[in-house]
Parts: C-alpha cells; structure tokens; sequence
C-alpha cells in the first residue's frame, strides 16, 4: 500500500518545498487514509505479519504467532503483559465479540492501575482473566532484538513508505528545534526571509 500522490508530484499549496514541511505534508498523506480505511491497513499489517513466518495466507492464529515467535519482547514484563491484552483485544473482533474487545481495552487500563499501585503484575493480571503471557519463550528468544537492531530500520509490521513518511516528519522537527536554538533562533530566520529579493511574478 502506498501513499496518496506518492509519485513524487508536489502538493497545490507548495508546502513541500518549504524546509521543514516536507515530512508533515508526508505524514498528513498517511494520517488520512489510516483513518479512512483502516481496515485496508490492519490487512497490510497481518499480511506483513504472515510474510515474517513463511506463510502466505493470513489466518486468526497468524497474529498470535507473530506475538510468540518474532515479536522481540525478551525478560521486558511490562511490554509482554501489554502485548498480551492488544493481543486478546486483537482477536475479539476477529470473533464478531466487540463487547469482549471492549472489555480487555477497559480492563487493560484498571490492570495497569492495579500495577502502579502494587509495583508487581502478580495480582493485576489476574484480573484480566486471561492465560499468561508466553514468558519463557520470549526469554528464550532475547538475543533476536539484536540481531533485528542491526538487520532493520522499522518495524516488520509497517510497510517501508509508512517509515519513510514518519521519519520525514522527525526530521523536519529536528531543523526547526535546531533552527530556534541557533543565535537570533526563529527572528533571525524571519529577518532573513525578509531581506530575500521577490521574485517577479510571470503571467
């Protein structure tokens, strides 16, 4: 899946050109669509999950795979018990059981709470109700998050357009923050655009 007038052609409003602007007008080309069609990119999502363990047809079980064998969650507790709820709230839809999906979300934010009162998951996901997260697995797969730091720039969950578009977008913050914190910060830049010579229009 690509990005709206991905082509490389320019937006209408010219705001591409400006240094700085070029990532959000990428990143508002993603934000749409995300919204708009969201299902097309959880598609794309569990396709791209599939392709990671050498299948070629998604299926309900292909996700909970990916969760247990690839994703890189090693000894990280909190991480593992968090993936494990977007997992169960992953595969209510699935089922046509919303109102299932709507409770792990709920239960997920007292589950948390339960935690930062008691500093321990023991007890807090018990609440959940739910099988335990695949712990020794992870554990036995730590050294993999590695090996995919050196091997990957993103995630294999997003499509390479997706990344670019996002990083684009830090990139462009990056040169206002460094463009504030240089001598005379943003007055400095204004003044000099003033004393730019206007272009003559051509009609």
């Amino acid at each position: 899946m690509v990005l709206p007038d991905e082509s490389g052609s320019e937006d209408e409003s010219g705001l591409s050109r400006l240094a700085g602007a070029r990532g959000t007008v990428l990143s508002e080309r993603l934000k749409r669509p995300m919204k708009t069609n969201s299902a097309a990119f959880a598609d794309v999502i569990e396709q791209l999950a599939a392709n990671t363990l050498g299948a070629e047809e998604v299926d309900q079980d292909k996700m909970e795979r990916y969760v247990r064998e690839e994703l890189p969650v090693g000894k990280q507790k909190t991480l593992g018990y968090c993936a494990w709820i977007l997992l169960a709230v992953h595969k209510s839809p699935r089922k046509e059981d919303f109102d299932q999906a709507c409770l792990h979300v709920d239960m997920g934010f007292a589950v948390v709470e339960q935690f930062l009162l008691d500093s321990t998951w023991t007890s807090a996901w018990r609440m959940t109700q739910l099988s335990p997260p695949p712990f020794a697995a992870w554990s036995a797969g730590e050294g993999q998050l590695g090996t995919l730091q050196r091997e990957l720039a993103h995630s294999r969950l997003v499509e390479p357009a997706w990344a670019a578009a996002i990083s684009a977008r830090l990139r462009d913050e990056e040169i206002l923050v460094k463009r504030r914190g240089a001598p005379g910060g943003g007055r400095k830049f204004a003044r000099a655009r003033r004393r730019e010579p206007r272009r003559k229009r051509s009609d």
